[in-house]
């Protein structure tokens, strides 16, 4: 994940613990408000159902500009 969400590879030990613990309070924060299930015996996780619409939203949204926005809502 954190090459993923980092251009560059961490220079240092502590930044790599830094960068894992993160990754691993927005994982938490995202199953804590039911947008992801973490699959049973893995470290995987899955978008849940209604995690689904929420998230396609919100990835619209960081492509668009607000004119664009404003166009869609008019």
């Amino acid at each position: 994940m954190q090459s993923l969400l980092y251009s560059a590879p961490p220079k240092t030990k502590a930044e790599q613990r830094k960068r894992s613990a993160a990754i691993s309070r927005k994982l938490r924060m995202l199953r804590a408000h039911g947008l992801i299930r973490k699959r049973a015996h893995s470290h995987r996780y899955d978008v849940s159902r209604n995690g689904r619409p929420i998230l396609n939203a919100i990835l619209l949204a960081h492509r668009l500009t607000v004119q664009q926005i404003n166009a869609i809502a008019a």
